[in-house]
């Protein structure tokens, strides 16, 4: 499984290495126990260390966005009003100088992000795990489904022991529409990756985890998560 066709003019390959073809992308080296996203948060006001193909950032004061429990900050991504299939965002990071540890099986990776859908405009988060030729060896995907009437914060969390061979992690943030929409009403944000020696934590198997934050119950709402591998 290759990248994603969205991002094909936006990428090009270098030693195995995701690399923005511009300014606005990035591909990072990792360091463990340190928070790996960058602007995962969205407070810089704008998609600063994201790949954008139609992503922007609003305030999170906006009417429909509940409260939560979690200190989502003063800025929030969200969907633009281009092409219903053109926005999105991705980070890559390289986690090529742990490769010693990653093959050995020794690195754990913690994921988590907030999604919020609205109606027919759907957020999707996906986390893939790249080999050095940029082929996908793990990859989960996260859909935040809308319950009716309720446009909540739901929180998806992954954790598990990092592919033997990977070489790079990537995440992409999606927002999609009905064609009858002018902009995507769907919402991004408090984006994490760490990455940590299993000889400090205990080792997982690979697990998924919703829980709805606008109303602070876990495990409700809709959800899909889908995991694909090579």
């Amino acid at each position: 499984m290759k990248i994603g066709t969205t991002f094909s003019k936006l990428l090009t390959v270098t030693g195995g290495l995701i690399v923005a073809v511009g300014a606005s992308g990035n591909a990072h080296a990792a360091t463990l126990g340190v928070e790996l996203v960058q602007n995962g948060n969205a407070e810089t006001g704008d998609t600063t260390g994201w790949l954008s193909t139609g992503i922007n950032t609003v305030p999170t004061s906006a009417p429909f966005l509940l409260p939560s429990p979690v200190d989502i900050g003063l800025f929030s991504f969200t969907g633009g009003t281009g092409p219903a299939d053109s926005q999105a965002l991705l980070q890559s990071i390289d986690v090529s100088s742990l490769a010693l540890q990653i093959d050995e099986g020794d690195i754990v990776s913690s994921f988590s992000v907030l999604l919020q859908s609205r109606r027919t405009d759907i957020a999707k988060a996906t986390l893939s795990f790249l080999d050095e030729s940029n082929n996908v060896l793990e990859s989960e995907i996260f859909i935040d489904n809308t319950v009716a009437s309720i446009f909540d914060w739901n929180q998806f969390v992954d954790e598990r022991i990092v592919p033997v061979q990977t070489r790079s992690i990537e995440i992409i943030l999606d927002s999609s529409r009905s064609n009858a929409g002018i902009s995507s009403d769907s919402f991004f944000d408090e984006v994490s990756l760490t990455l940590n020696s299993s000889d400090n934590q205990s080792v997982p198997e690979p697990t998924s985890v919703l829980s709805l934050i606008g109303l602070g119950v876990l495990g409700l709402g809709s959800r899909l998560l889908k995991r694909t591998s090579r």
